[in-house]
């Protein structure tokens, strides 16, 4: 998943209900801190952190993340390759929480050893507030309909399968 940059309106003040803090949003450097790779048995570990799970993967761009009074917004993020921009929608979720729904890309070339292999991929997204400055974040993706030029494509846990993310994000 590798960079992200959330592009959208927002970033003024707001509490949320029942914190004694307030979360103005902002531009967050998210930290990719573990895969869980249902998919490829670890196969795809590299494609969601590039630099090895022996240390969390900062995302090469801060990710926009909106004040919770801007919410629901939907809006355009701008993906490090393979990935194209993608539209989503943040909403909110409970008292400090968040979470991103509507979110898909088709036919995402994964890059792996051996030639063309790609999947349509579907994007879940919770985060939690945990301070004015800090966020914590589980994703999960959802890689579906791989294709390939013949049989370029490893064999698979499940047609569908998930890769879950957990990651940490500073303002």
């Amino acid at each position: 998943m590798a960079c992200v940059l959330f592009l959208g309106c927002g970033g003024s003040s707001s509490e949320a209900p029942g914190d004694n803090f307030v979360f103005s949003g902002g531009e967050f450097q998210l930290y990719v801190k573990q895969v869980s790779d249902g998919c490829l048995d670890g196969g795809l570990d590299l494609l969601f952190m590039p630099s090895g799970l022996q240390s969390p993967y900062a995302l090469s761009k801060r990710t926009w993340i909106p004040a919770f009074e801007d919410l629901p917004q939907s809006y355009e993020i701008e993906l490090k390759a393979p990935f194209n921009n993608m539209p989503i929608t943040m909403q909110a979720m409970g008292a400090t929480g968040m979470e991103v729904v509507d979110a898909v890309q088709s036919q995402v070339e994964l890059g792996l050893p051996g030639g063309a292999c790609s999947a349509d991929m579907s994007f879940s997204a919770t985060l939690t507030v945990t301070s004015e400055t800090t966020i914590v974040m589980e994703t999960t993706v959802v890689l579906s309909n791989f294709q390939s030029e013949g049989e370029l494509c490893p064999n698979l846990v499940s047609d569908p399968c998930e890769v879950g993310l957990s990651m940490d994000g500073v303002l």
